[in-house]
């Protein structure tokens, strides 16, 4: 192959790139900082997965991890790039998984493993939660939610 031919190609590809990224970002709707506090009984619940889904079939999903003090830093298209405007369910979950090791063959697959929710499994599920929020464009949002039970 030639230098000519090798540097046409090399161009090509570049130019590719770029506008295979514009395909996946140029009509994202614009996302708004946004943040929460999950407690359970008053206290920051590490570890648990927060997911603010959209009220409706439209619309985009955020998620984030709590932190030690309960805080979540929501997420949609990018690392803490906050939520798009709209009203949404929230859901809460943090389990653990309790497995029974095969004595036989301790490397392979367990014989049991039982999945656990360490807060109130009603908070789980959209249907049941009745967490609810809504982030305003531009606004300050900001979320509390205390976890009973």
């Amino acid at each position: 192959m030639s230098r000519f031919s090798l540097c046409a190609a090399l161009a090509l590809m570049a130019g590719c790139g770029g506008s295979a990224s514009d395909q996946w970002t140029k009509d994202r709707p614009k996302t708004s900082p946004a943040e929460a506090v999950v407690t359970h009984d008053g206290r920051g619940i590490e570890g648990a997965s927060v997911t603010f889904a959209p009220v409706g079939r439209d619309g985009t999903a955020a998620f984030g991890l709590t932190d030690a003090e309960g805080k979540v830093v929501l997420s949609t298209f990018g690392d803490k790039d906050g939520a798009v405007a709209g009203d949404y369910m929230v859901t809460v979950t943090k389990k653990s998984v309790d497995i029974t090791p095969n004595p036989k063959d301790p490397n392979g697959p367990p014989l049991k493993s039982v999945e656990k929710s360490l807060i109130p499994a009603r908070y789980s599920s959209s249907g049941t939660s009745q967490l609810k929020a809504t982030i305003k464009d531009g606004g300050e949002n900001k979320f509390t939610f205390d976890l009973k039970g």
